[in-house]
């Protein structure tokens, strides 16, 4: 069946300016059948779509079949840091629907996919993924969670990333302090030979993502993330 890709996207446009979101949704729905989509298509669609269950008294089925929508834009870009971090912002969130079994578990494919490897360019986005994890599991203090968030320092501290390499010793001692955890010395040598290796990586693999990265934002799949470390995403913006 033939289709006219840009007529689509039109459609789509012109019913969110609208916000007229069953309308929206029905023409994500058919694109979607039709081609992939972009990772930005699948946020707008997992927004428009969630517009749809929103009530005056309660928003957890919203909240559900957002999630359910971005599961399947990361079935097709599994390695989307956006995706991945839109989808565990909202994951965290869902504590009355979903077990912490759950929850970890979403948290745990997403930085199985992203948080490891190198993240020269969309590091400011996976540090938030880690940054969430840790908090979550601050939640429910004890000593294992104590060492749960020992080992997601040391496993973020293996990844090659330029800004969140920078500032990754002084948010880990900081966070051990403030928390009142301690730290063995086998644990922070396998820190700080992590820290090491990870940035000789960084520096090897450099050049080969920034022209991945030119080459997806020449092609309009996904533009070049311009944020700080403690910036915080607009969702709004972006997906509006």
């Amino acid at each position: 069946m033939s289709y006219d890709y840009n007529a689509i996207l039109s459609k789509i446009q012109k019913h969110r300016k609208a916000q007229e979101w069953e309308e929206s949704v029905e023409t994500f729905g058919t694109l979607s059948t039709q081609c992939p989509m972009t990772p930005l298509l699948w946020l707008q669609y997992a927004h428009d779509t969630s517009k749809l269950f929103i009530t005056e008294d309660d928003n957890q089925d919203s909240l559900k079949v957002r999630l359910d929508t971005l599961e399947l834009g990361i079935s097709e870009f599994p390695g989307c840091a956006l995706l991945q971090l839109y989808y565990v912002e909202n994951l965290v969130q869902s504590t009355d629907f979903n077990t912490s079994e759950k929850i970890e578990e979403g948290i745990q494919n997403a930085l199985q996919t992203v948080g490891r490897g190198s993240h020269c360019n969309e590091d400011i986005l996976v540090v938030q993924i880690y940054r969430h994890y840790v908090q979550f599991k601050l939640r429910d203090r004890n000593l294992k969670s104590n060492k749960d968030v020992i080992n997601i320092f040391l496993q973020r501290a293996i990844s090659p990333m330029k800004k969140g390499n920078e500032v990754l010793q002084d948010e880990f001692e900081n966070l051990l302090k403030t928390n009142n955890i301690t730290v063995i010395s086998k644990d922070m040598e396998s820190f700080e030979n992590g820290r090491r290796q990870a940035g000789i990586c960084y520096g090897m693999l450099k050049s080969f993502e920034d022209d991945v990265d030119e080459a997806m934002e020449t092609e309009g799949i996904l533009s070049r993330y311009k944020l700080d470390l403690n910036d915080t995403i607009d969702w709004d913006m972006l997906i509006s």
